[in-house]
């Protein structure tokens, strides 16, 4: 049998047969495959190519420049972490901070190339199959670029351009309203983004929509729900239902580093609920599974610092305040052993702690911030007012406006800063006059103390100079600074050091002179460093000349007239205090103690009546019913011919002083609209009648004597208007309005005449003097207090329109608007004159402007009332107050 032997030109001729055969199948496949047909093949291979092309390069790029920024951002853990770090600072910073440009561009080249927008064939009988009907209403036939839409929302929202982002989940919102899997995703981060932007009452709408989907969301996305639930919970202050979602998120978490910042953030807020074992519990889970060093030793910190016995914490953190790993961090560790010895009862421990905290920190920083707070309030409780104004004064540039310290820092500093000055005077004089009563030898004897300390310290300064001159570990150096490790790892090495450099240099400020020659001469010397609390005393000669008790004694009240007035400055500076003390800081018990000290060794002080009669309201104010009745039958007996005395002598004092509160009131506002509508005679005749009661309130009183000033320009008695200024401003120096009366007085010191009498409606900027201050400070309404949610008043045109059809039109408004909140709708009284209602029970003041906002749109609540309906925002101090005849004034007040 023979056999054909196989060619090379065969298999050639075989080969061009098998193409020529597969190449007809080849177009038909591809074809059948193209963009431009929508099929289910070619739906299937354009996913295909999609995922494991483009896409995934997308995909890479968004993973790698996300979790790049995300082990690089570095956090403050004083104050209370986000669920996302890299969302909060996407509102404050340009959208270039992440750069997720790459990401964009294979996205949209994804959807530029592979998009199917042309509708399938219709099958015959198709709107009645349901499927098919939900497949002829889609815009976008390839489901692998839902996922590329995405990655564009999410590059833009973590890239800070929150407008770009907005728009384009709303598009995605449109193209996928089919698919509810994909709307539902889209809708949690736009759920995310109103959160950010502060519109929580979108943010509730979007998470709404979601949660009717049955479930499927917690199916498909569990991580991205319970992450915006937890956002907008924390947004809206409610914690508890925070804690539910974040306990969910921990659970399901796969990044150890998010993980640990989750417990970490729990436990911050089970701290803030003072739930201390559960915040415990959750800083040592945070601890055991931070991959991140700092975060694991600010939860090690934490831990230690909420030990149930607080003297237990106290010897690790000293342990670690000396390890050498942890030098960067310990101006922390230091905070947190203040806090535990401020537990454990060791105030002077704690005091130490801070300021070792404030020493070792390499930056300002909010560690440094809670340190001079936590030092405020210490000196605070001991009453050292310049102190505690000087730390506050530090901590409040440096603290963040959502630190738990700020409100009380914000709150406590201006009245401290008023107070320091007096407090400085009261200290000082009180000094001088204990040291003036010792007896002569045993003065003399303190005095050569302070020479001989004086000798001392210049001894060690001129030891000194010679010895800080040398490298801090070299032989010849101290033994204090022969320690291991560096010189900047040991906070003692460095306490040293910066009281040499004091010691020899003074108090410099802080200032880089390299290119010193570049700088100008300065003629005002730097401050001298404060003197510390005590009985001390003043060296008057400079610090060149040789102390002797001549220099002492020379400061010290030795004759009676020199006591005399020194007496007359301490009461006046305690008076003072006592004051700022009562109005601005509100610590009554330490202002009746200044009441009693005034009226028990100052029987001449000139304002000793107007003392007494505080103490009694003082009492009056705080419930001591029996305290008052003693200190009003002492000021009868002191002062029997005063005008007050009628007054106390009532049996019913309480209501009496209630009525003249509310006349003075009345008074006052007389006087000033008699003003503002220039009837200048009426006003001085009322500001007369306000002045003859027997009392009205202290906060009228500066303004009462301005308006009476004021009304001296008609009459052209110049010399008269700048002598009632000057008064106002001896007697109140911190007055709200004495930057207005300054600038008035500087005005006609520098030679301006001031012809007509400044009202709301004439302005004498002409002249140089701004009067529209006048207006505001004087009105009768206050503003929101930080925090305080008002409530919203709606107005309507008495007699334009039935009760009941504004009631229903509101209430049906309410009803298919805003169903999340339960609001309360009460009208208003009958003797404010006014016809309308009061909304309260807003969450949150960005609700408030929400409704405000939906109310007043074209087809909001607004259109369906009559025409000249206002809906303002009142508070509950504001509310007693609005009435028909103060609502033009109220209106002013609000800038509408």
């Amino acid at each position: 049998m023979s056999q054909h032997p196989t060619t090379t030109q065969g298999q050639g001729r075989t080969w061009l047969r098998a193409c020529a055969l597969a190449l007809p199948f080849l177009t038909l496949l591809f074809g059948a495959c193209s963009r431009q047909l929508n099929t289910p093949s070619s739906r299937t291979w354009q996913a295909f190519l999609t995922q494991y092309n483009v896409l995934y390069n997308a995909r890479e790029a968004y993973e790698t420049t996300y979790q790049t920024a995300f082990e690089a951002v570095s956090e403050d853990y004083a104050l209370r972490l986000p669920i996302d770090p890299l969302l909060p600072s996407a509102q404050g910073t340009s959208p270039s901070t992440l750069r997720f440009t790459r990401t964009i561009e294979k996205a949209r080249k994804a959807i530029e190339e592979h998009s199917i927008t042309r509708k399938p064939p219709r099958p015959p009988h198709w709107r009645s199959d349901p499927k098919a009907v939900r497949l002829q209403e889609k815009t976008e036939y390839n489901p692998a670029l839902s996922e590329a839409w995405l990655l564009i929302a999410r590059s833009q929202l973590y890239g800070g351009d929150l407008t770009a982002a907005h728009t384009t989940l709303l598009d995605l919102l449109r193209r996928y309203a089919t698919e509810p899997q994909v709307r539902d995703v889209a809708r949690l981060y736009l759920a995310r983004l109103y959160t950010l932007r502060g519109q929580l009452f979108e943010a509730e709408e979007e998470l709404t929509h979601v949660r009717r989907g049955k479930g499927e969301v917690l199916r498909h996305e569990p991580l991205l729900y319970h992450t915006a639930a937890a956002e907008l919970a924390l947004a809206r202050g409610a914690d508890a239902i925070a804690l539910q979602h974040l306990d969910t998120l921990v659970g399901k978490e796969p990044s150890a580093l998010q993980r640990a910042r989750l417990h970490f953030l729990r436990g911050q807020i089970l701290e803030a609920q003072g739930a201390r074992q559960k915040a415990r519990t959750a800083f040592a889970q945070a601890e055991r599974v931070s991959p991140l060093p700092a975060l694991e030793l600010a939860a090690q910190l934490r831990t230690l610092s909420l030990a149930p016995q607080p003297d237990k914490g106290i010897r690790p953190l000293r342990r670690l305040s000396r390890l050498h790993r942890y030098a960067p961090h310990r101006s922390a560790i230091y905070l947190a052993l203040a806090e535990a010895s401020l537990r454990s009862g060791q105030r002077d421990e704690a005091r130490t702690a801070l300021r070792q905290c404030i020493d070792s920190a390499q930056r300002q920083s909010t560690t440094v911030a809670e340190a001079y707070a936590r030092l405020g309030l210490l000196a605070l409780e001991d009453k050292r007012y310049p102190e505690a104004a000087e730390a506050f004064d530090k901590a409040y540039p440096l603290l963040p406006a959502q630190h738990p310290d700020y409100p009380t820092v914000e709150r406590l500093r201006p009245g401290l800063l008023q107070l320091s000055p007096y407090a400085r005077t009261a200290h000082r004089t009180d000094s001088l006059l204990r040291l003036a009563s010792l007896p002569t030898p045993v003065l003399y004897h303190y005095i050569d103390s302070l020479i001989a300390q004086r000798a001392d310290a210049d001894k060690k300064k001129e030891r000194l100079k010679t010895e800080v001159i040398l490298p801090f570990g070299s032989a010849s150096s101290s033994a204090a600074n022969k320690s291991a490790g560096s010189y900047f790892d040991s906070p003692e090495q460095i306490a040293l050091g910066r009281t040499a450099f004091r010691q020899r240099w003074g108090m410099r400020p802080l200032t880089d002179d390299w290119n010193r020659s570049q700088r100008t001469g300065s003629l005002v010397p730097s401050p001298a460093p404060q003197q510390p609390e005590g009985d001390s005393l003043s060296l008057s000669t400079s610090s060149a000349d040789a102390p002797d008790r001549a220099s002492y004694l020379r400061d010290l009240p030795l004759t009676p007239t020199a006591r005399t007035a020194m007496s007359d400055t301490l009461a006046g500076a305690l008076f003072a205090m006592a004051s700022i003390l009562d109005a601005s800081l509100e610590r009554l018990d330490e202002v009746g103690a200044l009441y009693a000290r005034l009226l028990r060794e100052f029987p001449h002080f000139a304002l000793r009546e107007e003392v007494a009669y505080r103490q009694l309201l003082l009492a009056l104010r705080t419930g001591s019913d029996a305290e008052a009745e003693g200190l009003r039958l002492s000021y009868l007996r002191n002062f029997p011919s005063s005008p007050r005395a009628h007054l106390l002598r009532s049996p019913d004092m309480r209501h009496t002083l209630t009525a003249l509160a509310t006349r003075s009131t009345q008074l006052y506002d007389t006087a000033y609209e008699a003003y503002r509508s220039g009837d200048l005679r009426q006003s001085r005749h009322t500001l007369t009648q306000l002045d003859s009661l027997p009392y009205h309130d202290d906060e009228l009183r500066p303004k009462a004597l301005l308006l009476t000033a004021l009304t001296e320009v008609q009459s052209g008695n110049e010399a008269r208007l700048r002598d009632q200024l000057e008064t106002f401003i001896q007697q109140y120096p911190q007055a709200e309005l004495m930057p207005y009366v300054t600038h008035l007085l500087t005005g006609l010191r520098a030679g301006r005449k001031l012809t007509t009498a400044p009202t709301l409606h004439h302005s004498i900027a002409s002249e140089g003097i701004d009067t529209t201050a006048t207006d505001s400070l004087t009105s009768p309404f206050t503003p929101l207090q930080r925090g305080e949610v008002p409530s919203l008043v709606l107005l309507y045109p008495e007699g334009s329109s039935p009760r009941h059809e504004v009631y229903f039109a509101l209430m049906s408004f309410i009803y298919s608007t805003f169903t999340q909140w339960m609001l309360r709708v009460s009208p208003l009284p009958a003797e404010s004159g006014l016809a309308g209602y009061v909304i309260e029970g807003f969450p949150t003041v960005s609700d408030l402007t929400t409704f405000r906002q939906r109310a007043s749109a074209p087809t909001g609540l607004l259109s369906t009332l009559p025409t000249g309906t206002l809906l303002l925002p009142l508070s509950a101090a504001n509310r007693p107050l609005l009435t028909s005849q103060t609502l033009p004034a109220y209106r002013t007040f609000l800038g509408e």
